[in-house]
């Protein structure tokens, strides 16, 4: 009965653990440029972060995402977020439901490419 119950919490914790701090692999971190990329922008900040002024297309904050995930178009998509934690649970979500990630920019830190 023990042995059960430790599996189940363990798998429980990897699974929240996973979703929130485990790398996605295969979407680029890069600065949005609206000359090179003809993508949709998805801005899953809060309503009341202004530290990075982006002309986005939606902005629909992560806690709004699963309620009004019709309003997003399925085309391509830049994920703009406060953080890894907010991208990777934003990004993870939108996977899911069919949505072509095709870059992320994080406000917290500068991505090391450039869309040139």
């Amino acid at each position: 009965m023990n042995i059960y119950f430790i599996v189940i919490v363990t798998t429980v914790v990897g699974v929240l653990l996973y979703n929130r701090y485990f790398p996605i692999v295969g979407i680029p971190c890069m600065k949005y440029d609206s000359k090179v990329m003809e993508t949709f922008i998805l801005d899953i900040r809060d309503y009341n972060e202004k530290i990075l002024y982006l002309q986005a297309d939606l902005h629909l904050p992560y806690a709004y995402l699963r309620r009004y995930k019709e309003e997003i178009p399925n085309i391509q998509l830049h994920v703009v977020a406060r953080d890894r934690v907010q991208m990777h649970l934003g990004i993870r979500f939108l996977l899911r439901q069919g949505h072509k990630i095709t870059s992320y920019q994080l406000t917290e830190c500068s991505c090391k490419k450039n869309v040139y």
